[in-house]
């Protein structure tokens, strides 16, 4: 699971990954992603009030932390804004859990890419 040490949770902490401009998208979700001085991962989680109401909302959180839980490595230290989609009501479980995986696969590649021009 997704401990609270591994979580963003203030709003100056989700402006400064948001302004990092770091982006990828698609139909359910966009992660914003910019690597980070804590030894882990940190993921935040946001979900519009257009979703419904506070009930639901929580529980697409809940669902969101559990799919990143399956296909996040949390032992890589970068911080990670996961925004939901209204597209996400549209789909089941396992189709935004792929579309997640895919969209986290993207980051981890341009990561990877960033690491290396660095080093």
């Amino acid at each position: 699971m997704i401990k609270n040490n591994n979580r963003v949770k203030h709003h100056e902490e989700f402006q400064k990954i948001i302004c990092s401009r770091n982006i990828e998208k698609n139909n359910a979700f966009v992660v914003y992603y910019t690597l980070s001085d804590n030894e882990n991962a940190r993921v935040g989680i946001s979900v519009s009030k257009k979703l419904g109401n506070a009930v639901a909302r929580n529980k697409i959180k809940r669902q969101v932390r559990h799919m990143l839980h399956e296909t996040m490595d949390l032992s890589r230290n970068i911080d990670v804004i996961v925004i939901v989609r209204s597209n996400y009501q549209k789909n089941t479980f396992s189709e935004n859990l792929h579309l997640l995986e895919q969209l986290l696969k993207r980051v981890w590649r341009k990561i990877d890419e960033q690491n290396k021009k660095v080093a």
